[in-house]
């Protein structure tokens, strides 16, 4: 997830007025975090909770939102935001998120009130977008990290396998680890950026990259759901049942994903992810 952060940062252009830059966050944030909230909890009561859907779209609308990646990045763009218009020194932006990040940390681990619209999580990524920012502006500084991450990543993801602290719904990371997850996050983040560029263009990959706000939100419920209808149908007692089962399990989910997708090519769908 901090991949998503980075990579969003150093997509994003904060040198706009702030009705310009507010719209832009309406359409292309905040439309789709209620719109595909509201689609992934349906498809969520229906296929795994079996809740009442009113209910469940209620409280979807009162929390504004349940795709906390969307939310923690809408905090996250308007605190770089705001620093920008206060100055452009992209350093001194850094060191505020830098701030942002520890104060988020800190507050998630000592369990200092609740976290509303996942707004520590806003704080952590923060960070990660202010760095894709800066180091679009420092192009020396970007190659340069491009290649020594080439070499490091491999071996402290090795390392650290099996106790990274990370960012997802639940934060992870205490303030002990929090240069272990800076590391491994920016490392990991540049080395998928190395691979990418080694790839060079593929339709298939830039389809998925395209749509993968569509696969981050909606993938979940049928995963729980063909999960458990396939287990349930095959029961898998040996490894060659269970690989099967798996194979089953990932190619069905792999061709709704597809089709989710490219449902969302067209109106009215696309309107959902502010494409008009």
């Amino acid at each position: 997830m901090p991949a998503f952060f980075l990579i969003s940062g150093y997509c994003s252009n904060f040198r706009k007025d702030p009705k310009t830059f507010l719209k832009s966050l309406l359409k292309s944030l905040v439309l789709p975090l209620f719109a595909l909230s509201l689609v992934n909890d349906t498809m969520y009561a229906l296929m795994v909770t079996h809740q009442d859907i009113s209910t469940t779209l209620l409280k979807t609308i009162k929390s504004g939102g349940t795709l906390w990646f969307i939310q923690a990045l809408v905090i996250a763009k308007v605190i770089c935001y705001s620093i920008q218009k206060v100055t452009d020194a992209l350093i001194i932006m850094l060191i505020a998120t830098f701030v942002l990040l520890i104060a988020g940390v800190a507050l998630n681990q000592f369990n200092l009130g609740s976290n509303p619209f996942y707004y520590q999580h806003g704080l952590v990524a923060s960070f990660f977008v202010a760095l894709g920012l800066f180091l679009k502006e420092n192009q020396s500084i970007y190659e340069k990290a491009l290649k020594y991450c080439l070499y490091s990543y491999p071996l402290l993801a090795l390392i650290n396998f099996w106790r990274s602290p990370n960012i997802t719904a639940s934060l992870s990371v205490s303030l002990k680890t929090i240069p272990l997850f800076l590391i491994l996050s920016v490392c990991g983040t540049l080395f998928l950026i190395v691979i990418c560029k080694k790839i060079k263009k593929c339709s298939f990959l830039e389809f998925w990259g395209q749509n993968s706000l569509v696969v981050y939100a909606l993938h979940f419920a049928p995963l729980v759901y063909f999960f458990k209808l396939f287990y349930a149908w095959i029961q898998p007692i040996s490894i060659l049942s269970f690989v099967g089962a798996l194979l089953l399990l990932l190619t069905t989910e792999y061709m709704l994903c597809c089709l989710l997708m490219k449902l969302f090519q067209y109106k009215p769908f696309k309107w959902l992810l502010g494409r008009y």
